[in-house]
């Protein structure tokens, strides 16, 4: 062989050598599973994802990074041979319990056939929810065997439509190692309420005053007419009344806050009787928080430790009231602070004030204070305390440039 030819075999081998090369690593980068000659057995997926970590409307993932707290998936027992492969065939895994009471208990079996080559092992059942549990199931399985996961799903005083996810987890090499279950239905109450309860959230002075209202739907779902009696409840400051739009049937029940409202967290029970065998009653919650007319957020500055660099702190001092609000004589007990106020929006209404806290300060064993006054009668004087309560082990917060 002359030097020539000699040459280009070199040539060919390298570059045979190299595209091997590039499609292995492609391989190992991409995924793409090994043939059976190329690896004995196919490596189970370790980390299947939760059914209740999942938008139930989205597609199933075959693999999701895990998170710090995340349950691991138990290792096989089962060592399966070359060739062997395990297939799980389910013959309802959606489970469809059509229309339920609410409060009664909904049970189901899951049941399969291994249809595979190799023996079948249910490493774990992860229901989606507290509400759905997972009974005793049955963990390995021979090739044309079969086996049972029992379900219960509890859906407590919820009604309407119920989808609920189970996820198990398999010794199946690759991606159809997780396999998701669904029990899903219509769950009905005799007397249901819509919403559940009466939630007004966060209320100004102004709007409480003004007779805020909440309606909510009862629909009596039974063949025997309803009678409801008046509706009472636990706290002053909601008031319930019952309007009829089919008599026996519907009704709007609307709830009103008086005058009896305080500031802060507010609750109660309203409740009415029914005139029915079962329920004899029926009861409603009712929340709301009352804003103070002036409010500071947050609350109090306290410095973290240690400190290598000056923090900037933000508060707010907002109006709650209709009215603009003057702040005036801002000031701290120390000089070390330093202090700046602005209107935001020009309307008196809402101040944001910016603290500058110095590395070196230190607050003292009694702490330092900011004040401010202001032309509303309920809180002519505001405050917010300056302490440094906070432990060596904290970490400081960022600095605001």
């Amino acid at each position: 062989m002359n030097d020539r030819k000699r040459t280009w075999w070199l040539h060919c081998i390298v570059a045979v050598c190299i595209a091997s090369g590039l499609n292995l690593a492609a391989a190992r980068t991409f995924g793409d599973e090994p043939k059976p000659d190329e690896k004995k057995q196919a490596e189970p997926v370790k980390d299947a994802p939760k059914a209740d970590e999942m938008n139930e409307d989205q597609p199933v993932p075959e693999k999701m990074t895990p998170r710090r707290n995340r349950e691991a998936v138990p290792q096989p027992t089962v060592q399966l041979k070359p060739g062997e492969m395990p297939i799980a065939t389910f013959e309802t895994p959606v489970y469809d319990f059509g229309q339920a009471r609410a409060g009664t208990e909904i049970t189901h079996d899951y049941k399969f056939k291994n249809t595979g080559t190799g023996d079948l092992e249910i490493l774990r059942v992860k229901p989606g929810c507290g509400c759905t549990t997972a009974g005793e199931h049955t963990k390995i399985v021979k090739p044309g065997g079969e086996g049972v996961i029992p379900i219960k799903l509890k859906p407590g005083d919820h009604a309407g439509p119920v989808n609920k996810r189970i996820t198990v987890s398999t010794n199946i090499p690759g991606k159809d190692s997780t396999i998701i279950l669904e029990i899903k239905g219509t769950v009905w109450s005799p007397v249901q309420v819509t919403p559940r309860s009466a939630a007004f959230g966060r209320l100004t002075p102004d709007r409480a005053a003004a007779g805020t209202t909440r309606t909510l739907t009862i629909v009596n779902n039974l063949d025997a007419a309803m009678k409801p009696g008046a509706v009472s409840s636990s706290n002053d400051g909601f008031v319930g009344e019952l309007k009829p739009l089919e008599d026996g049937k519907k009704y709007e029940l609307i709830v009103t806050l008086t005058d009896k409202i305080v500031g802060g967290n507010n609750s109660a029970k309203l409740m009415f009787d029914t005139g029915l065998e079962d329920p004899k009653s029926v009861d409603v919650q009712a929340y709301a928080f009352m804003s103070p007319p002036v409010d500071v957020t947050p609350a109090k500055l306290v410095l973290p430790k240690p400190r290598s660099a000056e923090l900037v702190r933000t508060f707010y001092i907002r109006s709650n009231t209709p009215k603009a609000l003057e702040v005036t004589d801002l000031k701290c007990t120390t000089d070390a602070l330093k202090l700046e106020l602005v209107d935001l929006r020009g309307d008196k209404r809402t101040y944001r004030l910016s603290v500058t806290i110095p590395a070196a300060y230190e607050p003292p064993a009694q702490g330092d204070e900011i004040s401010f006054k202001t032309d509303e009668p309920s809180m002519p004087i505001g405050s917010i305390p300056v302490t440094g309560t906070l432990t060596t082990g904290d970490q400081p917060m960022p600095t605001k440039s």
